[in-house]
């Protein structure tokens, strides 16, 4: 949580209990993160930073309607700190307010234009918007702008393959890898390519990679169910199907356990 663009509270006793918050935010405890965060505001209705730091709580405790009440007074209060647009934005996105979303990206754009990760975030909201052609030059803007970024490179492979540039894809995917060889997207997506490009035995050592690094990505066993079944292993294709329906299901995720339900219909 980083608000060092914001102007300290007039009152130093609000300042110390937005410290505090700020330290407790980083370590996890967002009870106490919160109830310091409502002691600064107490004492200085005005503390804008105070707003933005319980908003980031409320964030991550994915109660995201708060977040974005706490965002907008922080807003009303100082409106030209571009990571609170960022922030609202993201919350936004998580109640699929996509358009508002990018409203808020493009403010944090015109305050901060050479920010690599606001790039990306647009970027990301167009293909969400299924504009992934539009989505590319924000994440080659991304990656001018920050070549190492391992989550930029992930994202435009994922355009990329939408798009059916799949071998651009796989050279996405590479790099990804190279910058981080424990991003699990990564191995995924290049997975996907390589399934689409008829390639499944070298698909399903992606997908092996997907789970390995991270075995609850429930996307990772329904693809690697397809490559299988491309290869005639039924069986342990639908181990990997009923595998990734119960992880939908231990997700609380329905959208993705019917999406998973359908592939596996009208594959076998």
């Amino acid at each position: 949580m980083k608000t060092n663009n914001f102007p300290t509270s007039i009152d130093k006793s609000a300042q110390a209990y937005i410290e505090k918050g700020k330290e407790l935010y980083k370590q996890k405890d967002y009870e106490a993160a919160i109830s310091n965060f409502d002691d600064a505001i107490r004492l200085d209705p005005n503390a804008a930073e105070a707003y933005y730091g319980r908003g980031c709580v409320n964030y991550e405790l994915e109660i995201y309607s708060e977040a974005i009440s706490d965002y907008d007074k922080s807003i009303n209060l100082i409106d030209n700190v571009a990571k609170v647009f960022n922030n609202r934005a993201h919350a936004k996105g998580a109640l699929k307010d996509y358009f508002g979303a990018l409203t808020d990206i493009e403010k944090a754009l015109h305050l901060d234009p050479e920010n690599a990760g606001y790039h990306r975030n647009r970027g990301i909201l167009k293909s969400v918007l299924n504009h992934d052609e539009a989505a590319i030059p924000d994440y080659d803007e991304a990656i001018r702008l920050d070549p190492d970024d391992t989550v930029t490179y992930a994202v435009r492979a994922h355009s990329k393959y939408l798009l059916k540039f799949y071998f651009e894809a796989i050279t996405d995917c590479d790099v990804a890898i190279h910058l981080d060889s424990s991003y699990a997207p990564a191995y995924h997506r290049r997975g996907l390519a390589k399934l689409s490009l008829n390639f499944p035995k070298d698909a399903i050592k992606d997908f092996d990679e997907t789970i390995r690094l991270d075995p609850k990505y429930a996307r990772g066993y329904a693809n690697r169910a397809i490559a299988k079944l491309q290869i005639g292993l039924t069986e342990e294709a639908g181990i990997d199907f009923q595998k990734a329906i119960n992880l939908a299901e231990e997700a609380g995720d329905e959208e993705l356990k019917n999406a998973i339900l359908e592939i596996m219909h009208s594959k076998t």
